[in-house]
């Protein structure tokens, strides 16, 4: 575990907020999770989509460079900018799905460094693949 003390300072603090200030239930607001130490925005929308079931968008690197490879988004520079921009363009019931695909995508198929544009089947409408197709930068 990377940084053993501090995460164990944030866990019990978040323990400690959950029995006082939310009388021993995890919110299901965002805005009430952030307020939780050690509990992020990404978090608080990975909580939110899949224990509440919520459009929520977690932006995590897999999301933020398939979306902006893809041009599910427009000039997205910020976790928080992808995000909402996703929540506007995707219908709320393939929100959580959707947050899957897009980080399965990006970890097995449009990776950093090595995309494997010869193997996925969106390079009709991936911005990516068009920009760079040209530059034989893809693998075989």
């Amino acid at each position: 575990i990377s940084y053993p003390n501090s995460k164990a300072r944030h866990l019990s603090g978040m323990a400690k907020m959950l029995l006082n200030d939310f009388n021993g239930t995890v919110p299901s607001k965002i805005e009430d999770l952030i307020k939780m130490p050690g509990v992020g925005r990404k978090t608080a929308n990975v909580i939110s989509s899949v224990v509440f079931s919520q459009p929520s968008m977690a932006v995590d690197t897999h999301v933020f460079r398939v979306a902006n490879r893809l041009g599910l988004t427009v000039n997205a520079k910020t976790p928080l900018a992808v995000e909402q921009q996703l929540v506007k363009n995707i219908p709320s019931d393939k929100i959580p799905v959707a947050h899957h695909w897009l980080i399965l995508h990006g970890r097995y198929t449009c990776t950093a460094r090595n995309p494997k544009c010869f193997e996925c089947k969106l390079t009709s409408w991936c911005r990516f693949f068009e920009k760079n197709k040209a530059a034989s930068v893809f693998q075989k």
